[in-house]
């Protein structure tokens, strides 16, 4: 009698190759999450830096048609820079402000352009006299109030702003680090 061979796999095989399909697995399944993760992490820093572009762009906009770029506090209205009849008559030199959180931007006849604030969870300009959330992209533009910041000068000729923007997605918040930028006001008789 001829001994049977015996054909397919023996159960120590059949569990080698199940381990060696695992790990395979498990490293695949890594590697697209790190990547899913990395792709998410882009797109909301790519967003933010979109509506950073675009809150610089308005407030330079503004601030390039101003005379003048005054401190307000809403709440307090003695915390904020004297709002002269004419700006031949404004104080100065004044002294130069930093972490402001509410600018007003005046046009040469004292008229108000328009208003910015860094004060609360979303960056606000004024629309028909009220403060409300500025958008970017079909959302608002979210801040970090901590971080985010006016700065004047003397002359209350040039603003800087200090912006840090943060956005949540899929239960991540991230984080665009603080940035700055500063505009002139063009027709400052200075």
């Amino acid at each position: 009698m001829k001994k049977k061979e015996a054909v397919g796999f023996t159960l120590v095989e059949a569990l080698v190759t199940a381990i060696i399909l695992s790990i395979i697995a498990v490293i695949g399944v890594t590697i697209f999450t790190m990547h899913n993760n990395q792709l998410r992490e882009s797109n909301a820093m790519e967003k933010m830096q979109r509506q950073y572009d675009n809150v610089v762009e308005q407030i330079a906009l503004s601030v390039r048609k101003a005379n003048r770029v005054l401190m307000f506090d809403p709440s307090t209205p003695s915390n904020s820079d004297p709002v002269p009849t004419s700006f031949t008559q404004f104080p100065i030199p004044a002294t130069p402000l930093t972490n402001v959180k509410n600018i007003r931007i005046y046009d040469s006849n004292g008229a108000v352009i328009s208003e910015y604030s860094v004060a609360g969870s979303t960056f606000k300009e004024s629309v028909n006299g009220a403060l409300v959330d500025f958008e970017a992209g079909g959302s608002k533009v979210e801040i970090d109030p901590a971080s985010s910041s006016f700065s004047l000068n003397n002359y209350r000729t040039y603003v800087e702003i200090t912006l840090s923007l943060k956005t949540s997605s899929a239960g991540n918040i991230y984080y665009l680090p603080p940035r700055k930028d500063g505009f002139t006001c063009r027709n400052s008789p200075l």
